[in-house]
């Protein structure tokens, strides 16, 4: 099959590594890939293996027409077989489209729940967009969610339910694998003593991540525990960054919690930690929890998209906005891994491997093509 993949950007973010990996996945099962960026691209373009990549250069919303049309243009070169976008901008220019080229599958992936547009200055652009990829999705022959906790808002905001099917993310178990020589060295790039306990943060620094919860769980934690260590990874605003920094000092956190910016080796960052958090207010299929616990790192987390299901057993799962909880919850899992040990370790990643590998999300993406490719219901 020839599939071309469509995404906004390939800056660091889940949406974005899980369209390189599955891209990558097709490649080496001998289909023809070529990736379509509507912006100019990001770091992530290094990853890509096998697939064709094409940067469309968009700039600003107003470029929208223009990349269009340049979507037109690789349909024509390219001849596609299906199309599978990825985010709501892609998922509208891949439906309209549609009419010109209706021989072409279009799979709309959309990797998010319930989204607070309010707390963003694009806000009412976000929601019309939303609307409009909803009111579209009709025309495209596949709706892919990334979680059930998807499907079901994609149902409820009038997704075509015959259409509309669950593919989980899958994580890279080889890359994101248990590294007892990782964890002194990433310690020691952070200044972090080797026999703290530290609870790490993995998020980018965004409002839907509720950095706030963190540094007021980890306030509520540092008493009479002077082992106890934080750390929050990831990139984001500056004016974020400030802001953050100095709630985390009016907390009394200043000694005690480190913004750490992003890391290129986040292998060695979630090796590097005892206990991985998650504290968002929205998520479809968190990847930050499945790549933490496939390295055998034990998980909290807020009950937001399909996390509850991900962690399974192995780890806590509270209510969004929620500090105390989430403090208690830390507690709770620290306790618990000083008990199992190593067998908690085993189990977070043996759950990984059993549910959520790469080759089922390749094996399970590469069937539903070849059903739509061949005139078939998903």
């Amino acid at each position: 099959m020839r599939i071309i993949m469509s995404i906004p950007s390939l800056a660091p973010g889940g949406a974005e590594g899980q369209m390189v990996t599955l891209a990558n996945g097709l490649s080496r099962r001998g289909h023809e890939v070529l990736i379509a960026v509507l912006s100019e691209g990001g770091p992530l373009a290094a990853r890509v293996e096998g697939a064709k990549l094409v940067l469309l250069g968009k700039h600003s919303r107003l470029d929208n027409a223009r990349i269009l049309l340049r979507l037109a243009e690789l349909y024509r070169s390219f001849q596609p077989h299906a199309h599978y976008s990825f985010l709501t901008t892609p998922n509208i220019l891949g439906s309209l489209l549609r009419p010109l080229f209706p021989k072409v599958a279009l799979l709309m992936g959309v990797r998010a729940s319930a989204v607070d547009f309010s707390l963003y200055h694009y806000g009412r652009a976000g929601r019309l967009a939303t609307r409009l990829e909803a009111w579209l999705s009709p025309l495209a022959q596949a709706v892919v969610a990334n979680s059930r906790t998807g499907l079901a808002f994609c149902l409820e905001r009038g997704y075509p339910n015959v259409k509309s099917v669950v593919i989980f993310n899958g994580i890279d178990t080889t890359r994101f694998s248990p590294d007892s020589a990782a964890r002194p060295i990433q310690r020691a790039a952070w200044g972090i003593q080797d026999d703290s306990l530290l609870v790490g943060l993995p998020a980018r620094l965004d409002p839907i991540k509720d950095h706030p919860a963190f540094l007021h769980a980890a306030a509520l934690l540092t008493a009479g525990q002077p082992s106890l260590r934080f750390v929050c990874i990831g990139d984001g605003p500056p004016e974020i960054l400030t802001h953050l920094k100095r709630q985390a000092s009016a907390l009394g956190l200043a000694e005690r919690l480190s913004f750490v910016g992003g890391v290129d080796d986040m292998p060695a960052a979630y090796n590097a930690l005892d206990l991985a958090c998650l504290c968002s207010t929205s998520e479809g299929f968190p990847n930050v929890l499945g790549e933490a616990m496939a390295c055998g790192v034990p998980c909290v987390t807020t009950d937001v998209g399909d996390a509850g299901l991900l962690v399974d057993n192995t780890g806590f799962v509270v209510p969004s906005g929620d500090p105390a909880a989430l403090a208690g919850a830390i507690q709770a899992q620290l306790e618990r891994l000083s008990r199992e040990g190593d067998s908690l370790r085993t189990a977070c990643r043996e759950r990984i491997l059993a549910n959520f590998s790469v080759e089922r999300l390749v094996e399970a993406t590469e069937e539903l093509l070849l059903k739509l490719c061949a005139g078939q219901q998903p």
